[in-house]
């Protein structure tokens, strides 16, 4: 019977098993805990990257909208008028720097054939632009 009781009886664990254990659980739970926490904020920043990206890219591509609106009202007042002078050119765009932020120069630079040159830079001249010529490039 004596070898029956030996082996239901165990030798005590060393008292510094039980806490090495529970030591071992909770770094194992603090390391699961930091990588959930680490996967649940990379998921919110990429969440808000996505959504501010995609603001930035709506407000650019509205703003990018309406200066090609301004270019294809030009484009249409061009079409419409039969010929367009340096007085209705400004009074046209002029609109246009007031009311949207980035439009920043419009220009009215009519086509002159050499012929028609110095009485097109005599009436720049008459219209407040006393040094107007036109130059040319060179090759």
């Amino acid at each position: 019977m004596k070898s029956t009781d030996a082996s239901l009886h165990h030798p005590p664990l060393p008292r510094y098993v039980p806490a090495g254990v529970a030591l071992c659980l909770g770094v194992l739970l603090s390391v699961v805990a930091f990588f959930a926490v680490s996967r649940s904020e990379q998921d919110d920043i990429q969440g808000d990257f996505g959504r501010i990206a995609s603001d930035r890219a709506s407000a650019m591509r509205n703003a990018i909208g309406s200066k090609l609106l301004v270019l294809q009202s030009l484009g249409a007042f061009y079409r419409a008028s039969s010929e367009v002078d340096r007085e209705a050119f400004g009074a046209f765009t002029r609109p246009f720097f007031t009311s949207l932020r980035g439009v920043q120069a419009l220009e009215w630079i009519p086509r002159v054939p050499g012929s028609e040159r110095e009485a097109s830079e005599e009436a720049a001249r008459r219209d407040g632009f006393p040094a107007f010529r036109f130059t040319e490039r060179k090759a």
